[in-house]
Parts: structure tokens; sequence; C-alpha cells
């Protein structure tokens, strides 16, 4: 198994394989208005120099992913907290059913989060649902804690995480 970034040749399997992930684990097909960024992964995660993509490959085969971009939700109960200058949104972190659970998306986030410290982002943001099965644990075993909770159909939890950088004294 190895990971690396996306790149232009990956980008049509990348795209099927979140597409079957969504249909087996969420039970639904694709919704432009959720998945607008899987139709524009090129611009949105290739092109923008502070967006990622990572995927693990076993095989030659896309085994899982993980994107992340500048925060650019409108969510109003936000507005103050996160900004596209500071804060890393992660989306799209995706593993293959039968190989959950053998430390393949941790190895994705730390990818993830090494590239965030990089670029001198403070912090991460990210929404999951209470309907995922172990999604909670997982993002809180990354050091994520909850900042907010919906009441709507999916259970929605806004979860962050706090960057701290590594200061050398010179």
């Amino acid at each position: 198994m190895n990971i690396s970034k996306l790149t232009k040749s990956d980008l049509n399997e990348a795209k099927i394989f979140m597409l079957k992930i969504i249909k087996e684990d969420f039970g639904y097909d694709y919704n432009p208005e959720w998945h607008k960024d899987i139709s524009f992964m090129e611009n949105i995660y290739l092109l923008n120099k502070r967006s990622c993509f990572f995927i693990a490959k076993d095989e030659g085969k896309i085994i899982g992913t993980i994107a992340a971009r500048p925060y650019d939700k409108k969510y109003p109960k936000f507005i103050d907290l996160y900004k596209a200058d500071d804060t890393l949104s992660v989306w799209r972190h995706y593993i293959k059913k039968e190989m959950r659970g053998m430390g393949i998306g941790s190895k994705l986030f730390n990818e993830t989060e090494n590239f965030a410290k990089k670029l001198g982002y403070k912090k991460f943001y990210l929404h999951t649902q209470k309907t995922i099965p172990g999604s909670m644990e997982y993002w809180m075993s990354k050091g994520f804690s909850i900042i907010h909770e919906e009441d709507d159909q999916f259970r929605t939890v806004h979860m962050e995480k706090k960057l701290y950088q590594n200061f050398i004294k010179g």
C-alpha cells in the first residue's frame, strides 16, 4: 500500500471510487449540491496550491481518499470562526469497506495534517454525521472536538482541530 498525491491520471478512478463509497455507505447517488467538488476535482484540488488530495493505492487500485481545501462554507454560525486563509476543511475521507480498521485512514490524515502545517493553517474544520458508524470516534481520536450539533435528518456534527506549529527558537 502506498500513499501519494492525486494526479490528473487518477481523477476518473478517484471519482468512481468515491461515488461507489457514497452509494454503499450513505445509500444515495451523486447530488450536485453536496458533491460539486467531485465534478471539479482538478480545479479545486489539483490546481489550487492551498488544497490537497491524497490517495492510498494497493496493487495499483485506489483503496482510500482524503481531500482538503481552504474553508469555503457560508454557515452563518461560523462566520467569525473560520476563514479560508487559516482553516483547512477536510472532505472525501473514504476507505474501501474491507480495508477499514487497518490504519489507512490514519496515514491519509497524517499526510493531510503535514500539508496543513507546512502551509501555515491554524485549524481544521469538518462535518460528519452521527449516523455514520465509527465516524465520531475516528475524528475524536485524531484530536477533533465537536463545536456544534445539528438537529437534522443526518444528525450532522461540526468539528474542528487546532493545529499547533513547531516553533524553533533561533
